[in-house]
């Protein structure tokens, strides 16, 4: 592993974990078994979503989560947060397009799912 690749890792790991010290004191379950835990924007760098969707809905605070939404939006992007927030709130009150989110596993689809 390269020294640059050494220091994302760390970096990374060191953002996660922060995200999951709050997620103990305030899950970010936003209902439709949809979660949405998310960095601090002043450690994020460059912005980026990931998802994650479960075969199986595991507990998430008080709610059952299948689909999550790790979020790292950095303070120069903030502009494109509610927007984002819009559509991922448009999934969580879906059942059709959680479904569709659930098994559509490619790029392009998801890509799609989220221009509509």
């Amino acid at each position: 592993m390269s020294d640059i690749s050494k220091w994302l890792f760390v970096k990374a790991r060191k953002i996660i974990h922060k995200i999951l010290l709050r997620e103990k004191t305030s899950p970010t379950s936003i209902g439709g078994g949809v979660a949405l835990p998310h960095a601090q924007p002043e450690l994020v760098k460059k912005s980026v979503v990931g998802i994650a969707t479960l075969k199986e809905p595991i507990e998430w605070g008080t709610e059952k989560v299948s689909i999550v939404f790790l979020m790292a939006i950095g303070k120069q992007d903030q502009r494109h947060l509610r927007s984002l927030m819009q559509t991922i709130s448009s999934i969580s009150e879906s059942p059709e397009i959680r479904e569709k989110l659930r098994k559509d596993h490619s790029k392009s689809d998801i890509i799609h799912l989220f221009s509509k």
